[in-house]
């Protein structure tokens, strides 16, 4: 991998993480602007998804994500006409590794908040001094109560950062039950709900940087071509978007996709749609007609409904790109009679349909819905209320009861033992195939109104 160190700033940062280590020989060559240290790539490193990271002005080319990243060595000449030349050549010494050290002082530069990433974090607890990679391997065989907080999130991060897929949900259940075994070790263990929250959080915080840096947008700017061009407005027939005649066949009619669809309810509603949005209930923001004209409301729906941050770029020019939107969108006729518990009914069904299976004796999963070995579901009450009533915006907690006890829902304690049992929602095949038939009670589509329906 080559540690590209192009101005003065970009060295003082490479002095810093490196510290003693900065000494250690290995292959370097320098060009017109800097050095270029070459290191033996190793496990571990930094945004295992980007193939080049930024660490301040530092440019690490690690090639992760199988993307591959391109540097020129000598005796190659710059199109300026600078040539590269070798400062410490290959035949020197051999390729020098990145001590552990080093890589935790990058983790930390990367995540400057959080227990989970910041070695000085939990001065005063006994832990100062331990970086994120020993503090976790603690973790590991338990420790007493006044060190289980930091540790526990250092477990979390290294566990969810080792997942290659953070949208498999069996993954994620798997290592769940793994710091659930880690938290038991404890002495004494941490509170389940504390548990819980803990690796939501450490959960959500590393989709929401993969997000970012699958988007490029991993330093909140958008890319070059989104921040240079900005399309004309498309041309709308009968109340639909067409592209613009003046666009190029391909090109984005405006940055990430963005899409706005005005629902001709009372008062109106809109629909934000964009790949930056695929987590979100049908791949889209729905937004009341006082949230979409700020960018501070719809960053906030954004974060809520699809675990998406909007890149901060798009703040400077939210106003005219909202111009933009609205002038190309396009309308849709609401439901002539939507009902709020056929919409949460269809997004609870989402969620049975992709319930994993449990052992007979086993806990059910406490993030999601899980299915018995006889066909019926379990599900935590105010966790799963919780997450339907913010994909649904405008349900709430009362809602999501009042649909389960009309399809027949009862409640049942499981668990082995009195510290372990928890109460939770049950919804029998016949209460699924109620569920079933309250959605399938409403057509997918109204031809007159032009609804159609996300389930």
């Amino acid at each position: 991998m080559d540690i590209e160190a192009d101005s003065v700033d970009a060295e003082a940062v490479f002095q810093k993480l490196f510290g003693e280590f900065a000494r250690t020989p290995t292959p370097t060559f320098k060009s017109a602007r800097g050095l270029h240290r070459i290191y033996r790539w190793r496990e571990g490193l930094p945004s295992p998804t980007l193939a080049v990271v930024h660490l301040g002005k530092l440019e690490l080319r690690t090639g992760n994500g199988n993307k591959g990243a391109q540097s020129a060595f000598p005796p190659s000449t710059h199109e300026s006409g600078s040539s590269y030349e070798w400062t410490i050549h290959p035949s020197r010494c051999p390729l020098a590794s990145i001590p552990d050290a080093v890589i935790a002082r990058m983790e930390a530069m990367l995540y400057p908040q959080g227990p989970l990433f910041s070695a000085e974090h939990g001065a005063g607890n006994g832990e100062a001094g331990y970086s994120p990679s020993e503090r976790a391997q603690r973790g590991f065989a338990g420790v007493p109560e006044g060190e289980r907080n930091n540790t526990l999130a250092a477990v979390c991060g290294k566990l969810v950062y080792s997942v290659r897929d953070l949208d498999d949900e069996t993954q994620i259940g798997a290592i769940y039950q793994a710091v659930e075994a880690v938290n038991a070790a404890n002495r004494p263990p941490l509170d389940d709900v504390e548990v819980r929250k803990t690796f939501a959080s450490i959960l959500k915080r590393e989709r929401t940087k993969r997000a970012n840096e699958s988007f490029g947008i991993a330093r909140g700017e958008l890319p070059r071509q989104a921040e240079d061009v900005m399309p004309p407005p498309a041309a709308t027939v009968d109340g639909r978007r067409s592209t613009s005649p003046t666009a190029a066949p391909g090109e984005a009619e405006s940055p990430y996709g963005l899409r706005l669809v005005i629902v001709r309810s009372d008062p109106p509603s809109y629909e934000l749609h964009s790949p930056l949005f695929h987590r979100a209930h049908r791949g889209c923001l729905t937004l009341g007609p006082a949230e979409v004209w700020e960018y501070r409301t719809v960053r906030k729906a954004a974060l809520a409904q699809a675990e998406c941050p909007l890149p901060a770029a798009l703040k400077r020019r939210w106003e005219s790109l909202l111009a933009h939107l609205v002038a190309g969108a396009e309308t849709a006729a609401a439901p002539p009679e939507a009902r709020l518990d056929v919409q949460l009914a269809e997004i609870l069904l989402e969620r049975i349909d992709r319930a994993p299976t449990i052992e007979a004796g086993d806990a059910p999963d406490a993030l999601r819905p899980s299915r018995t070995p006889g066909g019926e579901i379990v599900l935590r009450f105010r966790e799963e209320a919780a997450y339907v009533c913010t994909v649904m915006p405008g349900a709430q907690e009362r809602d999501f009861r009042k649909l389960l006890e009309s399809v027949g829902a009862t409640w049942v304690t499981l668990g082995r033992d009195r510290e372990g049992r928890r109460r939770y929602r049950r919804l029998s095949q016949r209460a699924i195939s109620a569920l079933r038939a309250l959605v399938d009670s409403w057509p997918d589509s109204d031809p007159e109104s032009g609804f159609q329906r996300g389930y």
